[in-house]
């Protein structure tokens, strides 16, 4: 009876083990469009040209953002994360690029030709549903001198507590 139980158990973590390895190994990314509106720079010197650009980021232990142009990487920066939401701190940069909603890796929405045309005849954003779960919006820091540019990526996990992750630009060559 005993070896039964002892059995039962060591598969029951087994499986357990397996589950969050699995778990672990979907990682989660998202998936949007990006316009800059000026030239910015990475730390290495890496000059972004103002214009458009595919997104994605990335979260495993750390989150990752990069920037594609057709299907060459233009960019692969690192965020730090911070800790819950710092109002305090964005509120002293200007935002130079609005909210852009990104589309998660696991959660699909309709096509675009299914969201081109209305199934009830109302407008095309009364219809969508989506729950955003990835943001993203630029900022400038208010100080003229040292032009640092901040991307903010937002994430709702789960369990509806929400992350924040920063990645670093600069808006003049260092």
């Amino acid at each position: 009876m005993r070896k039964m139980i002892k059995t039962l158990i060591i598969i029951a973590l087994v499986t357990l083990a397996s589950l969050n390895k699995a778990n672990a190994d979907l990682s989660l990314s998202y998936k949007g469009k990006l316009r800059t509106p000026l030239d910015l720079y990475t730390q290495e010197g890496s000059r972004l040209e103002k214009g458009n650009y595919n997104i994605e980021v990335e979260c495993r232990q750390k989150c990752s953002l990069q920037l594609f142009q057709g299907d060459q990487v233009v960019a692969n920066l690192e965020g730090t994360l911070s800790r819950g939401y710092q109002k305090r701190k964005t509120a002293l940069m200007i935002p130079i690029v609005g909210t852009i909603f990104l589309q998660s890796s696991i959660k699909t929405g309709r096509s675009d030709a299914e969201r081109r045309f209305s199934q009830t005849g109302r407008p095309q954003y009364v219809e969508e549903t989506h729950d955003w779960q990835g943001s993203l919006r630029i900022f400038k820091t208010k100080s003229s001198n040292d032009g640092k540019v901040y991307i903010v990526f937002h994430e709702k996990d789960r369990s509806s507590r929400y992350r924040q992750v920063e990645f670093k630009l600069l808006s003049s060559k260092p």
